[in-house]
């Protein structure tokens, strides 16, 4: 398909592109009112004319192209008995290899295709509702489906995906339609929008989302908190500002990991600093396994992140759920740099696990040969 060249949009023409069998075709109607409508905060903003304005409200323009899916074949979710929702196939959204509604947030495998002859300018879900519409019509009754619509104009599930794709204006507006939000997605381990907002880096809508209710400490199936998300992923801000709006510090999944241990395990300097500069975050907390901030520190080799938490007193003793110290978790990565730091702060170097071994013993296994 070929879009209709830009220059081609002027004055008081509406801006819509109908896509019609594969072919694109600008509307010559007229607008009378210069009202901004779009399908999602992808595409640019559209002034349009009143049917078009119509055909948006009733979600056949697609949000990923922004074209009106006016006839030919097309995918149709279906959210609601009274709901259509058309977009291309190309135009889903895609998230960790699955794909979904980009109008609703729908599971995509449930969409259908559908073909559309070109006369066809209604919604193919409902010939009640459209029978229905023509007799109030006949009547004389004025038609305010489009600008009036009865039902909520988003599905719930689309707060998350919106809030996960930083579509500021669209989870406002979700909002103010009252979608909950602390709607949780059961095919995304019942993650809240917080969590999704949160683990992009998205402090302006986590900030709306919790102005609107969402609940802070929100636990996904997984037992993650949204600060567990941001924190993970190194934003900063975002971390700082629910830590501000009341969020805890010290919740853990279901490994046992607080926000501390899966930072210092990605080596997120200013993150660790940040966190254990609050009196009620504990350096030498341990995970399921056992395993301290410390020692997932070593184990991935960050050394400066190594040197921050010793100098804020991580203690270099502590045994995981196998007897094991830091150095042995030094000994295993192979890290000269660690060992020398553990070994001046007097690590014990004769320290033996459940299974007899020595940090040495552990070097020569792994054929570290520099650090044995």
């Amino acid at each position: 398909m070929e879009t209709p060249k830009e220059d081609e949009t002027s004055g008081d023409h509406c801006m819509a592109i109908d896509s019609t069998d594969q072919e694109l075709s600008r509307c010559a109607n007229r607008v009378t009112k210069y009202d901004l409508m779009r399908p999602s905060n992808k595409v640019r903003h559209l002034v349009l004319c009143e049917d078009h304005r119509g055909r948006m409200v009733k979600h056949q323009c697609c949000p990923g192209c922004s074209y009106f899916c006016k006839a030919g074949t097309f995918m149709e979710c279906q959210p609601d008995s009274s709901i259509s929702h058309r977009f291309h196939q190309a135009c889903a959204t895609h998230v960790n290899n699955a794909s979904y509604c980009p109008h609703c947030g729908e599971d995509g495998s449930k969409a259908k295709e559908v073909t559309i002859a070109k006369a066809d300018t209604t919604s193919t879900i409902s010939p009640v509702t459209y029978e229905q519409d023509k007799e109030r019509r006949v009547d004389g009754q004025a038609d305010t489906t489009t600008e009036r619509p009865k039902k909520l104009r988003f599905h719930p599930k689309q707060l998350y995906f919106s809030a996960r794709q930083g579509e500021l204006q669209k989870v406002l507006m979700m909002l103010v339609d009252g979608i909950d939000p602390n709607y949780k997605m059961e095919q995304h381990s019942r993650r809240t929008p917080l969590h999704a907002a949160a683990e992009m880096g998205y402090t302006d809508i986590c900030h709306m989302l919790v102005q609107a209710g969402a609940n802070l400490d929100s636990c996904s199936e997984d037992q993650r908190t949204p600060l567990m998300e941001a924190a993970e992923n190194n934003h900063l801000d975002t971390v700082k500002y629910l830590v501000k709006a009341g969020a805890l510090l010290d919740p853990k999944d279901s490994e046992g990991s607080s926000c501390l241990h899966l930072a210092a395990k990605k080596g997120h300097y200013d993150m660790v600093k940040y966190l254990i500069s609050h009196e009620l975050m504990n350096v030498n907390c341990q995970d399921d396994g056992g395993w301290t901030p410390m020692i997932w520190a070593t184990e991935y080799k960050h050394v400066d992140l190594v040197k921050l938490l010793h100098s804020k007193g991580a203690d270099i003793h502590i045994r995981d759920n196998e007897e094991n110290i830091c150095l042995h978790w030094a000994a295993f990565a192979g890290s000269v740099e660690i060992a020398e730091i553990l070994l001046a702060s007097k690590c014990d170097l004769q320290a033996a696990n459940i299974h007899g071994d020595t940090p040495l013993h552990i070097a020569a296994r792994e054929n570290r040969y520099e650090c044995a």
